[in-house]
């Protein structure tokens, strides 16, 4: 992400800038989002940084977008003016503009979401990755999502479909649950559906006990973080309310309470690994019907 590349300082002093500019700043704003630095500007600079008799100041498309990426940050829903522009730069060849575009997008609100769930069907895996993971961070406003991303999860699709179950799992229902079952218990989503299944709290804590006697120890991993309070109890509608909560957080939380899992039965050295029987097509589980994009 953007983030956290520069300074606080220039992160706070840009910030002030685009809060007073306001929406005007919207059409530079999307200027930088598609800079690009040529060849000749490359080759210019590299040859800038080798002498020192001459101080020569390059703006690199990094930092642009970077400046964009703020500016969409700080505007929020004042940046609404620039979400058809956002939506087709999503498909735009230069996957480091399509993938800026997604995230600003993300950054706007929920205004953004039909532009998000557009961006699902990208030609662009990673786009489409993208995509799934920042329609996470609205919760249950982004269930139009839920028939996009289950389409996504169909194997003969080659979609990243790591992304779109845990997004699933966020802005799901308990319906799923049988669908995240059953995902739990291939090695390939294993991981996936331990947090879709955590995220879906009380009511899918079944199968997660079930899956801690497994011969496989990444799904006694899985099943072992899903479990975990910090998983299944924390964020909106939930029990505990976290000042800090986000998508992308409580995934990083889980990712380490199975990593944690992981060594710990590294050390006991319990239960050694098996094949496991052939599991169920998944498609056994999904709605035949393709959705459409307005």
């Amino acid at each position: 992400g953007y983030s956290s590349v520069y300074p606080s300082d220039t992160v706070t002093n840009a910030s002030i800038a685009i809060r007073k500019i306001g929406s005007n700043a919207i059409p530079s704003l999307l200027k930088m989002v598609q800079s690009k630095d040529s060849a000749f500007k490359i080759k210019m600079m590299d040859l800038a940084g080798k002498q020192s008799l001459f101080k020569i100041s390059f703006s690199r498309a990094e930092e642009d977008r970077w400046l964009a990426y703020s500016g969409f940050l700080v505007l929020k829903s004042d940046a609404n003016g620039a979400i058809p522009k956002l939506s087709e730069l999503t498909d735009s060849k230069d996957e480091a503009i399509a993938m800026l575009s997604v995230e600003c997008l993300a950054r706007i609100g929920s205004n953004s979401i039909p532009a998000l769930i557009r961006a699902l069907t990208n030609s662009n895996v990673h786009v489409q990755e993208r995509a799934a993971m920042s329609l996470g961070e609205f919760g249950s406003a982004a269930k139009p999502a839920i028939p996009f991303l289950l389409q996504m999860i169909k194997p003969k699709n080659s979609n990243p479909i790591n992304s779109a179950i845990r997004t699933l799992g966020e802005i799901g229902d308990d319906s799923m649950i049988p669908l995240f079952s059953h995902l739990l218990l291939n090695t390939n989503t294993t991981a996936e559906a331990g947090f879709a299944l955590g995220r879906r709290g009380s009511n899918a804590i079944a199968p997660l006990t079930a899956a801690l006697t497994n011969s496989e120890k990444i799904i006694r991993g899985a099943a072992f973080a899903g479990l975990e309070a910090d998983i299944r109890e924390v964020g909106p509608g939930r029990k505990r309310i976290d000042d800090e909560y986000s998508f992308a957080r409580i995934n990083c939380v889980y990712n380490l309470k199975m990593m944690s899992a992981a060594f710990r039965m590294y050390k006991s050295n319990s239960l050694s690994l098996t094949d496991q029987p052939a599991p169920t097509p998944v498609e056994e589980f999904l709605p035949e019907t393709n959705p459409r994009t307005s």
